[in-house]
């Protein structure tokens, strides 16, 4: 397991999860992706190194959730691993401090972990040596040591003031990658992930929560959905509702549009009243329309604009919302 302390492990978008070597001249264009995060053995990006091979489970693919920022956390019955076919190609040699790079990881708060490392001894082929190496960066983890906290976080050992204790989001995780989205703001809430549990603290306001199986708030459990995502009414009510402003129902104070905006059949100008304007724009398109073109007055969606539009409208003539 490597574990960050605060927020996620930085991962820059043409980054790996494994190292590449990024010459000077990209890194000139791209500053951030000296800072990208990655598993190593021997060489970093600053030099062109072997052939690095991730091994992964289809059950637990450690690698997406690395590359989305998420800690390493290998603990299938499968497993998983970074190593070198033995090849001397591959292997990079200890300086005079005798250590070998296992890896850059980029983070706030901290950093701690435990790798297990396999490696053959020198002239012993077949024969391995095996060691645990358990490391933590000098200020250890930062983060909430408040137990009674929403967000406590047992692997921090440096408190950081952030423990909150109202409007805790809580829950089982379904699907990776989980995402917990401010409606108000369209942020991403970082949760604190252990295992397949997740917690987080929030504000007032509306959230959509993807990827998760349950979800409770403050205890009680949240059964409000829209589709297959939870919805959190943080403080506040009525987040679902129709935000289409043309629609009969809009709901000016809805965030999250749940599907069931009534629109008026033949309403082409966004009247929301059926007239003769609307008959003079179907008389513009009528037979010029292709599929491509999506033409407003295509009323049945069939790629054309035909007598089947001109029907719809006639027989919604005069009519709007109620």
């Amino acid at each position: 397991i490597i574990q960050q302390g605060q927020g996620q492990i930085y991962q820059h978008p043409d980054g790996s999860s494994g190292v590449a070597y990024y010459p000077e001249i990209l890194l000139a264009n791209s500053p951030l992706l000296a800072y990208d995060s990655y598993v190593a053995l021997g060489w970093g990006h600053e030099e062109l190194g072997g052939s690095l091979d991730l091994l992964e489970s289809p059950e637990y693919p450690w690698t997406q959730y690395f590359e989305m920022g998420y800690p390493i956390e290998i603990n299938d019955s499968a497993g998983g691993a970074w190593f070198v076919i033995n090849n001397s190609s591959n292997f990079s040699s200890a300086g005079e401090d005798l250590k070998i790079l296992l890896g850059q990881f980029t983070t706030k708060g901290g950093i701690s972990g435990t790798i297990n490392i396999q490696a053959e001894g020198c002239g012993s082929i077949g024969t391995y040596n095996m060691t645990q190496l358990n490391f933590s960066s000098d200020q250890g983890l930062l983060g909430c040591t408040d137990s009674s906290a929403c967000n406590y976080d047992n692997n921090a050992s440096t408190d950081d003031g952030s423990c909150c204790y109202n409007l805790c989001v809580s829950g089982t995780i379904g699907t990776m990658p989980l995402q917990i989205i401010d409606e108000d703001t369209q942020e991403n809430i970082e949760p604190i992930i252990s295992g397949e549990t997740f917690t987080a603290c929030i504000s007032s306001g509306c959230y959509t929560i993807i990827g998760a199986a349950t979800v409770d708030l403050d205890g009680v459990n949240v059964t409000l959905m829209n589709e297959n995502d939870f919805i959190i009414e943080a403080g506040t009510s009525g987040c679902l509702g129709c935000t289409n402003p043309f629609g009969c129902n809009y709901d000016e104070f809805a965030v999250i549009d749940n599907n069931t905006c009534v629109l008026v059949v033949g309403d082409l100008n966004d009247t929301q009243f059926v007239e003769v304007n609307d008959m003079l724009i179907l008389l513009s398109q009528f037979n010029t329309c292709n599929p491509e073109d999506n033409c407003v007055a295509d009323i049945d969606l069939d790629g054309y604009v035909s007598v089947n539009d001109l029907l719809l409208i006639l027989s919604n003539f005069g009519t709007g919302c109620e």
